[in-house]
């Protein structure tokens, strides 16, 4: 049951609630807070597994969480900001409260002319209320009062804050809970101890968001520490980015096919004039400077990069924020210049899937089976703490047997991270998908190989169940739950065609002897064409007993190791693959008595002197 509270515009301080209420949150991990007529918010205490837990809770997908501060008194914000990253007319306390105009989730940088935009995944940026908002603004300072002492910075990723987290009830699919009761429903559906309403109006513009005129254009940089930059994305950047890339890949060779990942990296080493494996803003300059006087003759002054070029350029390469750029995030760069396709790029990934094929013994003629139960043990094998996923170094144990360099791995383990936005871990799951995208650039290779066709069904069957189906030739990836391709036999062939000949009569047709075998038959063509001219044609018997000999072979090779939940589950999928195949003879056989029946019906003999023959009507 959750124990409601409402504030109400004319009550007093409500110092006394709010501690109240601190300490709900504090021990229960969560308290609704609800404003009628705007909007509603959760607010948690501060922890990040607080808000984990309502983020999920409002079935928001992962990678799009988003969290912010309530910030109560701007003094203590203040103090928290790095004056480094804010303009001088915000230089006290005072002058923040530019910023109350409305609530709103803000941002304070150099650059007054994209402050207060929208941010998201910032280090830090807080909800502000106006003065004109008492109680809400009131009920934020006394969180933070109460917090005075008890926040551990770890908790809240080292931001040495003691405003409350706070992160909007929106649900997903269905927009805001704007309604009291509704929010007060979704409270009690995920365990919420402490509902505080507040019964006022809040008479807010919904388009008030902009304090100063907001750039459109702007390169973004995150800042180490507590804030977010937004540098101006003016037009002479926008070349100078252009230009800065071309000379940088025609100084690298990047268009020379024979250039790889370890020859650009010689290059970065280079530039890195204290080898800390980071290029400083001082050592970017240097090389830049280097560029501009060989490439001076060519430039105009106008064109010619300054050193708050330099400066605008290494913040746009720098995408953490740490002030230094490593090869990975220099790569990067150039390889928005290429649309993602360089030479280089496209050589490490097909020596990327050349590796795994050789992991999971992926050849001409293997069969699907191994193919995909090699790749789960292989990906079990390096998965050595059992999370489930696999990190840079475990992926490296794999890649450092095959060749792969330091700077290979970690730009191979960086490229999946970035696109499945995994938090430092590749699943089985996204590693597939991952193949998957690989072999579609290379068609060519993709057409050979059984693998690709592994990745596109786990692909295809994304949001299907992954229960076991025995009537389908599907295994069960024990990593992630996911049905994956699983094909155990070859296929069964049609029967032929049932034609006997009585030699006791001498060509009469007899239902009732075996058929020649294939093989026979095969003779008999192969007579049949001779005699007319006809080139024979290849040994289709051979070829075809070489094929299953080879599938045999593959198939009861010793497999590799398998947990036992694995090997129950090939098992049964053995077990059920058999009773198919069984089901499916007698079903022929059932078909093949009743065109024998059906045949005996229509039977007539004739008889020409001493020669008799059986001959059906309706088959002739």
């Amino acid at each position: 049951m959750i124990l409601e509270m409402r504030i109400i515009e004319s009550s007093p301080s409500n110092g006394s609630k709010a501690k109240e209420a601190l300490s709900t949150l504090r021990q229960d991990d969560f308290v609704l807070v609800c404003v009628p007529g705007y909007n509603a918010w959760l607010i948690s205490a501060p922890t990040r597994l607080a808000c984990e837990r309502l983020e999920a809770a409002k079935k928001r997908p992962k990678g799009k969480r988003n969290f912010t501060h309530a910030i109560g008194d701007l003094d203590k914000f203040y103090d928290i900001i790095d004056k480094e990253c804010i303009p001088p007319s915000l230089d006290s306390a005072d002058k923040l409260k530019i910023f109350e105009q409305a609530h709103m989730r803000v941002a304070i940088t150099q650059d007054e002319s994209v402050n207060n935009i929208l941010v998201r995944n910032g280090m830090i940026q807080g909800t502000l209320w106006s003065e004109a908002d008492f109680e809400i603004r009131n009920f934020f300072k006394e969180i933070e009062a109460g917090l005075e002492g008890h926040c551990d910075p770890d908790m809240i990723n080292g931001h040495v804050y003691h405003a409350a987290l706070v992160t909007s009830a929106n649900f997903h699919g269905e927009g805001n809970i704007e309604d009291f009761e509704k929010a007060k429903e979704f409270g009690m559906k995920i365990g919420v101890k402490l509902c505080i309403s507040f019964e006022q109006k809040m008479d807010i513009d919904p388009g008030c968001w902009s304090i100063f005129e907001i750039r459109k254009n702007s390169i973004t940089a995150t800042r180490k520490g507590t804030m977010h930059s937004d540098i101006i994305d003016r037009d002479s950047i926008k070349s100078l980015r252009v230009s800065f890339a071309k000379e940088l890949i025609d100084m690298l060779d990047l268009m020379n096919a024979d250039t790889d990942i370890n020859d650009v990296y010689n290059v970065f080493e280079s530039i890195d004039s204290n080898g800390d494996g980071g290029l400083t803003e001082e050592e970017l300059c240097n090389f830049v400077n280097q560029l501009s006087a060989n490439a001076s003759t060519s430039m105009s002054n106008e064109q010619k990069i300054t050193d708050e070029d330099v400066s605008v350029l290494f913040r746009a390469i720098d995408i953490n924020g740490d002030k230094e750029i490593t090869f990975v995030e220099l790569f990067e760069f150039l390889e928005y210049a290429y649309d993602g396709n360089s030479p280089q790029m496209e050589k490490l990934a097909s020596k990327f899937l050349k590796a795994v094929r050789s992991e999971v013994k992926v050849d001409e003629g293997a069969n699907t089976t191994n193919d995909v139960q090699n790749l789960i043990c292989v990906f079990s094998d390096l998965d050595t703490d059992g999370s489930n996923d696999i990190d840079e170094g475990e992926l490296g144990k794999l890649l450092f047997k095959h060749g792969f360099s330091e700077v290979e791995v970690k730009l191979m383990f960086s490229l999946m991270d970035k696109v499945y936005r995994s938090d430092g871990g590749i699943n089985f799951t996204e590693l597939f998908e991952f193949l998957k995208g690989l072999e579609k650039a290379e068609e060519s290779i993709s057409s050979k190989t059984r693998i690709s066709t592994a990745i596109g069904s786990a692909h295809d069957e994304k949001n299907e169940s992954s229960s076991i189906d025995s009537s389908s030739n599907d295994v069960m990836s024990p990593q992630t739950g996911r049905v994956l391709p699983l094909k155990l036999a070859p296929p069964n062939h049609s029967s032929h065609t049932r034609v006997t000949i009585d030699s006791s009569s001498r060509g009469a047709f007899n239902s009732e002897r075996e058929s020649p075998t294939h093989h026979q038959m095969e003779k008999i063509s192969n007579r049949t064409r001779e005699s007319k001219g006809v080139t024979r044609r290849p040994k289709s018997r051979e070829v075809n007993n070489a094929k299953r000999d080879k599938f045999q072979r593959e198939f009861q090779r010793p497999q590799p190791k398998m947990t036992i939940a694995q090997s129950n589950l090939l098992y049964e999928r053995l077990v059920a693959h058999k009773a198919k195949v069984e089901q499916r003879k007698l079903l022929l056989r059932k078909q093949r008595e009743e065109r024998e029946l059906a045949w005996m019906k229509n039977i007539k003999t004739i008889s020409v002197g001493k020669f008799t023959a059986k001959y059906c009507k309706t088959y002739g």
